[in-house]
């Protein structure tokens, strides 16, 4: 039938439903008849009249064969397609949504988690829906990592979950923390890359005051995410009830570490507002000004939480400290320290660069080897002597060590280190050679001759290719 056709039939078979409630195959056909509607304004983008037949079809959806999914999908297209979704059409879908029955597991449930996800904008809905249907029901498909320009791209199960918790936090719902926790903790053993799971396993774990079990499991983040400011101010937050100079400590790390000042914002005021507590005016005037600076510049109000502190009398009369940012470097030493209780640590020396990676390799073993990104403070060259603070990881049943940290080191003594002394004998292609046993790579050789009589700095190690360990220069040492 086209449209016109059913719109003048509907109206009759909507009569005859209501005459006889009883009567199945009359409301069956009067459903169906909706749902060939659905479908006509769907197409036509008339999605005021597509809502009021969806409404309608829920009315006279009792004890009809498949109607519960019919529904389902066609709020889905609904919402897939309209532009904009206002609160009161979302709210009406998801009263439809708890109420009916539509299959689980399928491809439908797994289409409703995917644009209810999209559209939501952390509004509690959210939780009332997955709070209905389950957590249960993802698919295989939704349960794997996808890429979009060359983007990864959480699983869908993933997502879901952590927008939940994301829901349940800001709101502070604290009847749902053990709830959401419970499905956080099911998944990490599946994903555990996922560095937003243990982002709000710490956060919902603080809010349950486990300061401990919280510590741990945002130390687990901050080593994935040592860079980003928010990781060292989230930790320092599970020492506000314990010690506030550590709390400033990570604060300090985090202003540090922090490139976009309106991000700092939150971070800042909780420094100046740490500061003014303990009676540290002058710091505490020079940070909340900086906070006013930014909010004004941004076009943001200022309040009172900030005027509470601007406008106290000692404050006003505080002299600005100007060298803030000495305070923060020695002030952030404490977090450094307990971030890195977390890793190894161990003499080395590095044995090689990759300029164009920015990357050096310290070993400090015989087969142990880190790699470590070179900081722009300490550089380094081939033979430094180094500590190094490092971790080490499973990759692909191999294992690897990853730096995190390192610090030069004046003098240090390795059974796996010494000075060769000797003539170069070179391969006629010229890319290496040896001193007696000892391997010369081509970056040594490419500075000498064929006999020369040289000093080199050699490091024994394990050659992977050959399966053996031998010794192998690394620097050319001149007299």
């Amino acid at each position: 039938m086209n449209k016109n056709e059913l719109l003048e039939i509907l109206p009759e078979l909507k009569k005859a439903t209501d005459a006889d409630p009883t009567d199945s195959r009359k409301r069956a056909e009067y459903f169906w008849r909706l749902n060939d509607l659905e479908k006509i304004y769907l197409e036509e983008n008339d999605y005021s009249n597509s809502e009021k037949i969806i409404l309608e079809q829920n009315r006279y959806s009792e004890g009809i064969n498949n109607s519960a999914n019919s529904i389902g999908w066609n709020i889905y297209k609904h919402l897939k397609s309209a532009e904009n979704v206002d609160g009161q059409k979302v709210y009406n879908f998801i009263n439809i949504l708890t109420s009916i029955d539509f299959e689980k597991p399928s491809i439908l449930y797994s289409q409703l988690a995917w644009i209810l996800l999209k559209i939501n904008n952390e509004e509690t809905w959210f939780l009332e829906y997955f709070k209905s249907v389950g957590l249960n029901d993802f698919s295989q498909k939704d349960r794997l990592t996808s890429e979009f320009n060359g983007r990864k791209i959480s699983p869908l199960e993933v997502r879901v979950v952590q927008k939940l918790a994301k829901i349940i936090e800001k709101n502070e719902i604290s009847s749902e923390y053990d709830w959401i926790l419970k499905h956080i903790e099911s998944l990490l053993p599946k994903y555990p890359n996922e560095v937003w799971l243990k982002y709000h396993k710490g956060k919902l774990l603080l809010l349950l005051n486990k300061l401990k079990e919280a510590r741990a499991m945002i130390l687990e983040v901050l080593k994935k995410q040592k860079s980003q400011f928010w990781a060292w101010s989230f930790l320092g937050e599970t020492f506000e009830n314990e010690n506030l100079d550590l709390t400033k400590s990570f604060l300090c790390k985090a202003v540090l570490l922090g490139n976009d000042e309106k991000m700092l914002l939150g971070t800042r005021l909780k420094l100046a507002q740490l500061l003014f507590r303990e009676k540290d005016y002058s710091r505490a005037k020079s940070e909340i000004l900086k906070v006013i600076e930014i909010r004004k510049s941004s076009g943001f109000k200022i309040g009172e939480d900030i005027l509470k502190i601007s406008e106290s009398k000692v404050i006003k009369e505080a002299v600005e400290e100007r060298n803030m940012k000495e305070f923060y470097k020695s002030s952030s030493s404490n977090a450094e320290d307990i971030f890195l209780e977390q890793f190894n640590e161990a003499a080395g020396i590095v044995t090689n660069i990759l300029k164009e990676r920015n990357i050096a390799f310290i070993q400090f073993d015989k087969n142990k080897t880190a790699s470590v990104k070179i900081a722009k403070s300490i550089n380094l060259e081939v033979g430094d002597k180094c500590r190094i603070f490092y971790e080490e990881v499973n990759n692909r049943g191999e294992k690897k060590y990853n730096g995190v940290k390192y610090e030069k080191l004046a003098n240090a003594e390795f059974d796996f280190v010494k000075e060769v002394k000797g003539m170069l004998k070179l391969h006629p292609s010229g890319n290496f050679g040896f001193i007696d046993n000892v391997f010369i790579h081509s970056s040594i050789c490419s500075q000498l001759k064929d006999g020369n009589e040289v000093s080199v700095l050699a490091v024994y190690e394990f050659n992977k290719k050959k399966n053996e360990f031998g010794w192998k220069g690394i620097k050319l040492i001149k007299n």
